[in-house]
């Protein structure tokens, strides 16, 4: 008798590459310091108001690092951005 998998289960080893297929691409990220800080604000939902208050730059300064960081990862829009974001979290801060 065959061992089948429930249809949205996956295998230990399809899941290994799949997990290490994201850290490769992960990995080519070269994020700034205030960068990593910007991230990590947003991923707390922070608005570009707050995170410019909580590093003392500008609103402006906020943004342009959200587009370097957006273009860093290949997305475009807010929506995308915390869509990552929300994916993968644990890759971007171990």
């Amino acid at each position: 008798m065959e061992n089948k998998l429930p249809p949205h289960s996956f295998s230990l080893e399809v899941f290994r590459h799949v997990h290490l297929a994201k850290e490769s691409v992960l990995a080519n990220f070269d994020f700034t310091s205030r960068e990593a800080q910007v991230i990590q604000f947003s991923k707390d939902n922070f608005t570009c108001k707050e995170i410019a208050e909580h590093l003392f730059i500008s609103e402006n300064t906020v943004r342009k690092h959200r587009r370097n960081i957006m273009t860093k990862i290949g997305v475009s829009g807010k929506k995308d951005f915390r869509k990552f974001l929300r994916n993968y979290p644990s890759l971007l801060f171990k």
